[in-house]
Parts: C-alpha cells; sequence; structure tokens
C-alpha cells in the first residue's frame, strides 16, 4: 500500500544528513541538493540511511555549481 511521505517526515528521516534543499518530486521522490562545498560526510549519511534507496547516478544541479544532487525514495 502507497503511503506518501512528507518533507517533513523525510527531513526527520535522513537526519543527521541536511541537505541545502530538499525538494518532493512526486510519488515519494525526493531531490536533495547540496551547494559547493559539498559536505561529503552528508552525501554518504544519506546514502547509508536505512530505507533510502538512491535512484540514478549523482548529478550538478542548475544554478548550483560544484554542486551534487541526488535523487532518492523511501521504503518505509
Amino acid at each position: 500500500m502507497f503511503h506518501p511521505l512528507t518533507r517533513d517526515q523525510v527531513w526527520d528521516w535522513i537526519a543527521p544528513a541536511v541537505p541545502d534543499t530538499l525538494d518532493d518530486l512526486g510519488n515519494n521522490i525526493f531531490e536533495a541538493k547540496w551547494a559547493a562545498p559539498v559536505p561529503a560526510l552528508d552525501i554518504e549519511l544519506l546514502r547509508d540511511t536505512e530505507g533510502v534507496r538512491i535512484l540514478g547516478d549523482a548529478f550538478e544541479p542548475r544554478h548550483m555549481p560544484d554542486g551534487i544532487g541526488l535523487r532518492f525514495t523511501i521504503d518505509a
């Protein structure tokens, strides 16, 4: 059964990782973005968070030169 997560729930789930922005793309797909300088520990924390499934490769977000973006979903 599909249970949509709110952005607040996702912020709590991925803590202590703290991206600069967190966008809800719909269907429980979220996009976290970090501006440069990117905190490498945050990226690792997000990748290692139980229930988080990274969707695709990291990318450089538009309007964030040298930043990092990751799309993910949470298998709750």
